[in-house]
């Protein structure tokens, strides 16, 4: 963690809240069924878990190389979040950031905006058959991210600067102002731009399988 004019950094594996539980339950035996009904209906297992937690955290950069520190984070002059969360801008202001000065770090601290929340629910159910007294033959459907609910990357975190001035001492466009989207970037480039899933959550998936307990 890190401390600075807007607060404190976070950690890169930070997720402040997540919620996840899991449920198994066995369906009733039917007593009155016969052995070949019983078969068939008794044996039965759902299992169902559901996770949601919020978005992974990220850092705004310039992409933009300085004489004497290198590449870093800009100098950050407001809060940095303004306007609806949506795929094409995550509620990011690109107005709020500017080149750092020559030969100075950034004063942005890293991690402190956040991606989408994640959220998926797994479900599966199992059947049992008797073969022997030892020896039972297990089937079993499981179907991960049951509903498909789409999760997904992080934002796009560099901001890529469009210099419109001139004589600012980092160049154009950089005198103590916001810096400005390129026009000539591609929206889904740009600052805060949502263009993936993330890859640690699969679209649904469904398996089957079948096994030998004993």
């Amino acid at each position: 963690m890190e401390s600075g004019l807007y607060g404190v950094g976070n950690s890169s594996l930070d997720v402040p809240n997540r919620i996840s539980g899991t449920a198994n339950y066995v369906l009733p035996l039917a007593k009155n069924a016969n052995r070949f009904e019983g078969f068939f209906i008794n044996g039965w297992t759902v299992n169902g878990a559901v996770t949601w937690q919020t978005g992974y955290p990220y850092t705004v950069g310039t992409g933009i190389s300085l004489p004497g520190v290198g590449g870093g984070r800009p100098d950050q002059i407001c809060s940095g979040m303004g306007g609806s969360k949506t795929l094409a801008s995550w509620g990011i202001n690109p107005s709020c950031f500017r080149i750092a000065t020559q030969n100075t770090y950034g004063n942005e601290l890293s991690n402190q905006f956040f991606g989408p929340s994640n959220k998926y629910a797994n479900f599966s159910i199992f059947k049992e058959f008797a073969l022997t007294e030892r020896f039972h033959l297990q089937f079993r459907t499981e179907i991960f991210n049951l509903f498909n609910t789409p999760n997904f990357s992080a934002p796009s975190s560099t901001n890529v600067p469009y210099y419109n001035g001139s004589g600012c001492a980092n160049g154009p466009g950089t005198c103590g102002v916001g810096l400005l989207q390129n026009p000539n970037v591609p929206t889904s480039l740009k600052l805060g731009a949502i263009t993936s899933l993330n890859n640690n959550y699969n679209s649904r998936q469904i398996q089957f399988a079948m096994k030998v307990l004993f």
